[in-house]
Order: structure tokens, then sequence, then C-alpha cells
């Protein structure tokens, strides 16, 4: 066992300094401090392109412009969504209230991130498997999971895919639901 802890280990340690190295990533990088504690860091994120508020339809056209898949968790009644992206590709969908303004700072709404990342699935399964991760139920194809540092935040990637997704909610159950009910999906 102690065999296998070790290449796991080292393997989500090749992991984390490929996505550090690389400027496609905006996901939460998680590393260990010298006491093998969970640290959750982020990568210094590359400019944001305008914040959009948009309708389904807007959200859907806009989206098939940036390059790749972004994904969303669907329509939800009453709300708008704003669409923010960056130099790197990264995308983010946020679910606002119609009473908010985009580009609202606060960390408070449903937000479906979409990030370039070389071999997506290898390294959020081996993500996965850490100590502090916990996995969630996910789509046929697909792995996810959240870490205990980070309950909030969602981390899927479907096999073959160089897309990896972040479902942030604020209440964590309701991001892990969001993916177990295979709400998550692309726009359009």
């Amino acid at each position: 066992m102690r065999g296998r802890r070790g290449r796991v280990l080292v393997l989500v340690l090749v992991a984390v300094a490929i996505i550090a190295g690389t400027a496609a990533l905006t996901a939460w990088v998680i590393s260990l401090d010298e006491d093998d504690e969970p640290v959750a860091a982020t990568t210094t994120p590359p400019a944001r392109q305008p914040t959009l508020s948009a309708t389904a339809r807007q959200l859907a056209r806009r989206a098939t412009a940036i390059g790749h898949v972004v994904y969303w968790a669907g329509p939800v009644a009453g709300r708008r969504y704003e669409l923010t992206t960056t130099e790197d590709g990264r995308a983010y969908v946020r679910y606002l209230p119609r009473s908010v303004r985009a580009g609202d700072p606060r960390p408070r709404f449903i937000t479906i991130g979409t990030y370039l990342l070389e071999d997506a699935f290898a390294i959020t399964r081996a993500t996965s498997r850490r100590a502090d991760a916990r996995r969630v139920r996910a789509p046929a194809g697909a792995i996810a999971f959240y870490t205990t540092a980070r309950p909030q935040s969602v981390y899927l990637a479907y096999e073959g895919s160089d897309l990896q997704i972040e479902v942030f909610h604020p209440v964590p159950r309701q991001a892990r639901r969001l993916v177990e009910t295979g709400k998550v999906r692309p726009v359009g």
C-alpha cells in the first residue's frame, strides 16, 4: 500500500507541476504545505475580457465564438447569465438574480468554469485520489471530486477531453447535486 501511495503522490506532484507550468490553468491548484495539510492556492489570473450579461440564447451564441465547448448547468428560471472569458481561453458562466449587475464581485452565485487543461481527465483523476479529496458520482465517462478545504467547488472532467469543469455553488451539497444529476453540460 505504501508503494502505491508513493506513486500516486509522485503522479499528483507531476500533475501539479504541469498545471503550474501552463498558462491555460485557471482552476484552483491544490498543493501541500510542509505538514502535508491541504492548502488551496490560485495561479495569477490572466486578464479578463469584458463580462457580458446574456439570456440563454445570447449565451449559446457567445459561447460558440470562444473556440471550445463551454459548460453550464442549464437554464434557471428568474436568472440572467453572465459570461466572462480570459485571454487563455477560460470561460465562466455565472447565474445572477435579475437584481444583480454583471460583474458583481461577490462569490455567492452559481458559477460554472470551463478550463483548457491538457489531459484534464488524467489530472483530475490523479487529484481525486488525494487524501483530502472526496469523489462525487459523475455522469458516465467522467470523474468528479471536491476537496475538504473547498467543498463548494466540484471539479469534473470527461475521458478524452482537454477541459476541466469547476462547478461552484455557495452551498456545497448543491454543487455536488448539479454534477450528480447530470445538469452540467455544454451550452447550447
